[in-house]
């Protein structure tokens, strides 16, 4: 039930639906034809932080074809939030930087067991920037008027940074 879709500059990613032993939805586990960018079958808990809340709950009814612009800067903007608000949780400090508070939430999910490298060695190279898939072109697709998401980048963007954003939300 596994197959493999290409991506933004020839990328590819595999995709289906099954958790892992861990119980997490693995990157075979979403279908490279739906209309969201979250996919319906993910779940999470974030109840206690109302605004993190909406913002995930209306990604899941974003059409990343129909709306891949409002899909793009709602990504970046939960992200930026969901880590921050494990920052505090962890009692770990932040940087004004989201680059540096990936990769301080990566190594503590690391460290604690949450998330093993392979689950977030995605969002590590999103951080470092140099790459097409990266939270630099997110910021790119809010603050420079010639640089547009496709629905395919953005599903798959998604696709690899899930772990990292169930680690966070994990109980």
């Amino acid at each position: 039930e596994s197959g493999t879709g290409t991506g933004i500059a020839g990328d590819v990613s595999v995709v289906s639906t099954r958790p892992n032993s861990r119980g997490h939805d693995t990157a075979r586990n979403r279908s490279p034809d739906r209309q969201t960018l979250i996919p319906q079958s993910f779940k999470l808990d974030i109840g206690s932080v109302p605004k993190i809340n909406k913002i995930y709950h209306e990604l899941k009814k974003l059409s990343a074809k129909d709306m891949p612009h409002s899909c793009a800067v709602m990504l970046r903007v939960f992200i930026e939030l969901s880590v921050e608000e494990y920052l505090k949780r962890k009692a770990i400090g932040s940087s004004d930087r989201l680059r540096d508070n990936l990769l301080s939430a990566t190594q503590r999910l690391m460290d604690d067991g949450t998330c093993s490298a392979k689950e977030v060695e995605a969002t590590r190279l999103y951080a470092s920037g140099d790459s097409l898939f990266s939270i630099r072109s997110l910021q790119q697709f809010v603050h420079n008027a010639h640089f547009s998401p496709t629905p395919e980048y953005l599903k798959t963007f998604w696709d690899n940074i899930e772990p990292f954003i169930r680690g966070l939300w994990k109980k």
